[in-house]
């Protein structure tokens, strides 16, 4: 039988923001709701809670504070955070598992478990903090209160402004949300980037399937924040000349007038290259992004509940959703839909006075890896790419109807899957251009932030004459930027490379 503390110790003021409420161990066995499917709002925040509490009294024992700071650490999905049905198996000492310890700290194995399955995204952060995150944390001696962290449909719902605190302790207090806690703190949430699967969604699931059970079965909302393999955490990507593909970088030396020809086609009049094939081993990939200005920042970060434009510190990292259109003829499509993940910190200079956040400088954000959009047909795809970016909340449940334009034009200098010549080639007056818009839905939280149009003429690298003012462009000398496309709020870099 587990040996568990069981000394209640007087209700204690932990910051001057943290305001105590109550101190009773008869609070922490909520009665459990049932799990069916029908199960309201209310009764799943108070399983919330629940765990909350049982999770704060759990932390007094050192394993699991161990086991819960290893497993966030992984960022099994880019993130510092723990799926908790995911590692509920795990032992923290012996045959005892994470599980069945607070099982019996929460005093009934029955009602623990239907509570997770009331629950299925239930999860655990690590948020991060001015002087606590994964790495900063000392298991030895930090032991973090627990915050229980409605969703956002949730919290918009009862208009609430502050989120329930709970020490190892039960001493219950609230942090208001646009207050940035300066103490070791988790987080219980919803999991923003996994969705449970079932009959109902399980034909719209475009990420990895990362686990199959006998009670849940789950996949990432995009396959690009499937981090299983325990790579793509750091900003590692060189920001350097380097970085760029070698067909890039001779295009950009040797000043080609088209070098998207030159890296698809091998087309290149400047080199005596005037006939090639498309080659589909390249293609464009999303490299970096940056906010036109910090206000932006507030737009995304902004939470019509707490009537403030700051980021909260249970929301983690941001996600964004890039979607890709364009016309094949006069029909227009989809090409493709991709989302990565920012930290929040890694757009804007964050100043904390007060434990209040204040805004200062934009930051340019280099992905840890180019993450991949498709290969381009000039032939099929035409002279025109539609961007259109968003930032998303998976936890605010509504849907919105979305329409863009598009507008592409289509050369005749093709024969036998050959191109004959840049761009349109040498009878540029024989094109076809054809116009027509896309709708589509997009189901949860988003706040768009505006299309931009990528052409096959943009020039890849261009002359950074901000280095050498005055100066002729020293092509051999690589004083070179990649070109931005920007939505009017966000700006990237988008570039090709070898698959």
């Amino acid at each position: 039988m587990l040996n568990l503390k069981s000394t209640i110790a007087g209700c204690l003021i932990l910051s001057m923001f943290y305001v105590t409420t109550g101190c009773n161990k008869d609070d922490l066995d909520v009665e459990l709701q049932s799990s069916n499917v029908s199960i309201g709002t209310d009764e799943l925040e108070a399983n919330r809670v629940s765990f909350s509490k049982t999770l704060a009294k759990s932390l007094e024992n050192i394993k699991v504070r161990e086991l819960i700071k290893k497993e966030a650490a992984k960022r099994f999905n880019k993130d510092s955070e723990i799926l908790f049905n995911l590692v509920k198996n795990e032992k923290i000492e012996g045959d005892i598992t994470l599980g069945d310890y607070m099982a019996t700290v929460h005093g009934s194995t029955e009602n623990f478990n239907n509570l997770l399955k009331s629950l299925p995204t239930l999860t655990i952060l690590v948020p991060h903090l001015i002087d606590f995150d994964v790495e900063k944390w000392n298991t030895n001696s930090d032991v973090p209160i627990v915050a229980s962290f409605p969703n956002k449909a949730y919290r918009r719902l009862k208009r609430l402004k502050s989120v329930r605190t709970f020490d190892n302790n039960l001493v219950e207090g609230n942090i208001p949300l646009k207050v940035h806690p300066n103490m070791p703190i988790l987080v219980v949430k919803d999991n923003e980037r996994v969705v449970q699967i079932t009959d109902i969604n399980k034909s719209r699931i475009k990420g990895d399937v990362f686990f199959e059970g006998n009670e849940f079965n789950y996949s990432f909302v995009d396959k690009s924040f499937n981090n299983l393999n325990g790579k793509n955490t750091n900003n590692a990507r060189l920001d350097t000349y380097d970085k760029f593909d070698n067909r890039v970088k001779t295009a950009y030396e040797n000043n080609l007038q088209y070098h998207r020809d030159y890296v698809y086609y091998n087309i290149a009049p400047e080199l005596g290259q005037n006939t090639g094939a498309f080659n589909s081993n390249y293609a464009e990939f999303i490299t970096s992004i940056e906010l036109v200005n910090s206000g932006v920042f507030g737009e995304i970060v902004d939470d019509p509940i707490t009537d403030d434009n700051y980021p909260s510190f249970g929301d983690g990292d941001l996600e964004f959703i890039i979607k890709v259109f364009v016309l094949q003829g006069n029909s227009a499509s989809e090409l493709v839909s991709k989302w990565f993940d920012v930290p929040l910190t890694s757009l804007v200079t964050l100043n904390l006075i007060n434990n209040i956040w204040y805004y200062g400088a934009t930051k340019h954000y280099v992905l840890p890896s180019p993450l991949e959009i498709a290969p381009w047909d000039m032939q099929k795809y035409g002279d025109q790419w539609k961007i259109s970016v968003f930032e998303e909340d998976a936890t605010t449940s509504q849907t919105i109807q979305y329409s863009v334009g598009l507008n592409s034009t289509f050369g005749s200098n093709y024969s036998n899957n050959i191109k004959d010549g840049p761009s349109f080639g040498s009878n540029s007056g024989s094109t076809s251009t054809y116009s027509s818009s896309y709708s589509f839905q997009l189901s949860g939280g988003h706040d768009y932030l505006y299309d931009a149009i990528l052409r096959w003429d943009q020039k890849i690298l261009f002359w950074d004459e901000a280095a050498l003012p005055g100066a002729q462009p020293p092509f051999n000398q690589h004083w070179a930027r990649t070109s931005e496309l920007n939505t009017g709020k966000i700006k990237l870099t988008i570039e090709p490379k070898m698959r």
